[in-house]
């Protein structure tokens, strides 16, 4: 099926990822070696289709290893996915990506998602090849007629449209709750390029969009979330403010409850408990709003003690878990949604190794500015104004209006789409959104099918 090597200088995790490839990927060839200079000649000798690297290894690291790899005219189109268990996580992704590597997930590692990205990086590799094998017999064939070239060529693009299309499925699919996010995008931008001719913005710039535009729109929308593979599967699927920790803080109350009853504890104490019990039960659903009252009582509870079976001293609810509870609008506390608004950056980071034709290279300045508001209000560069590029808007309308009509998320409210265009009114009047592109936005229906 594919034939992969395995660098890691321990030998359970080499062992380990070598049984979930023989399971997963039946017909998988498996190589491996324990030392970065012998792992590079082991992947020199046999130019494997996949590399699964340790960046702390004996002789040289992972990232020279992947350096080397990528310099390598016969060995830089293999891909590349970093394994490392590291504390610091972020600078990791980033030295990973700057070394040429393709992905990175950290010790220990979810399962699923490894197969998940090693699925993708092997559709990768083959896209590559075909893509390559399909380049050198045009070079051989120079006297191909100009129909059969131009079908080629098709035939090419179509290829490189429908990869983008499988690695973005693949992303999506990492979370529970966005799994046809990119698709919906995508879909509306292609009905909205379809049925709009003359674009006006803001500033009362009149353009047509050219067949070129209406193309890289469409992949824009299509590769837009990428840099969400890099979001801890635990965050993006964090479907209530606890998430997760929501039976184990019940379970620790009920604990802490039966502690008091033994301990004769005073009354006081108990009724803490029930109200205790009563807010989280309440609050874990981020569609309910925070009162003062309850934020008040919550943090007053929140600082009780107790006793766990070694012996420590706990509070009742950790500083994470009263944090979260009184989130005010969604599920992720501050500094996770710090992680999800750091998707951006490493969708940008993602899309630099790609070698877009001269045409296509302003795909990535569209992407990168998708959270970007014309008052300056959004992430990650707070820009303003004409500097955010009319395509870039368009982006911004229609993931905006996705996001608000979107019935697969239980954390936020699905709102209608006569709710969701008057949202769009509202943020426009604030001079977040453009107003003269979300009237084309409204007219064009772009939500609609073209049955409806």
């Amino acid at each position: 099926m594919f034939k992969a090597v395995i660098i890691d200088d321990d030998r359970q995790i080499v062992s380990l990822l070598e049984a979930i490839l023989h399971r997963y990927f039946p017909g998988c060839v498996s190589l491996s070696e324990f030392d970065g200079v012998k792992g590079l000649a082991l992947i020199r000798n046999h130019k494997p289709d996949l590399v699964i690297i340790d960046v702390n290894l004996p002789s040289i690291s992972g990232h020279e290893v992947c350096n080397q790899i990528k310099r390598d005219p016969q060995l830089k189109n293999i891909p590349v996915l970093v394994i490392t268990g590291t504390s610091s996580v972020l600078d990791e992704k980033v030295k990973s990506l700057d070394s040429g590597a393709e992905a990175f997930l950290k010790k220990p590692f979810d399962v699923p998602e490894l197969i998940a990205q090693v699925r993708s990086l092997i559709r990768l590799k083959r896209a590559e090849d075909e893509l390559l094998r399909e380049r050198d017999l045009l070079k051989r064939d120079v006297r191909l007629k100009d129909e059969e070239l131009e079908k080629k060529f098709q035939e090419t693009k179509d290829m490189f449209n429908s990869f983008i299309e499988v690695m973005a499925t693949a992303i999506d699919s990492l979370s529970d709750y966005n799994y046809n996010s990119t698709k919906r995008v995508a879909r509306m931008m292609s009905r909205f390029v379809a049925r709009t001719k003359v674009l006006e913005t803001a500033e009362g710039f009149t353009t047509e969009l050219t067949e070129l535009q209406k193309e890289n729109l469409i992949i824009a929308s299509w590769l837009h979330d990428i840099g969400k593979m890099f979001v801890p599967s635990q965050i993006l699927n964090k479907y209530s403010r606890l998430g997760s920790r929501y039976e184990l803080v019940l379970q620790r109350l009920e604990t802490i409850y039966h502690w008091l009853v033994v301990s004769e504890s005073d009354q006081p104490l108990i009724d803490d408990y029930f109200k205790c019990r009563e807010l989280v039960v309440r609050l874990n659903d981020p569609r309910v709003t925070v009162t003062a009252e309850e934020l008040q009582s919550l943090q007053r509870i929140a600082e009780n003690v107790f006793h766990d079976f070694s012996g420590r001293t706990q509070t009742w609810l950790s500083k994470y878990e009263f944090e979260s509870l009184t989130v005010q609008n969604g599920t992720v506390t501050q500094e996770e949604r710090i992680q999800i608004e750091n998707h951006v950056k490493m969708t940008d980071l993602l899309l630099s190794k790609i070698h877009f034709p001269a045409d296509k290279s302003v795909i990535r300045e569209w992407v990168y500015g998708h959270h970007e508001y014309l008052d300056g209000g959004g992430y990650p560069l707070g820009v303003t104004g004409d500097m955010i590029p009319l395509e870039t808007r368009i982006l911004t309308i229609i993931d905006i209006f996705e996001a608000l009509t979107s019935n697969e998320r239980p954390y936020k409210i699905c709102y209608s789409t006569e709710e969701a265009l008057r949202i769009l009114d509202d943020m426009a009047q604030k001079r977040k959104l453009d107003k003269a592109l979300v009237c084309s936005f409204k007219e064009s229906k772009a939500w609609q099918d073209d049955g409806e």
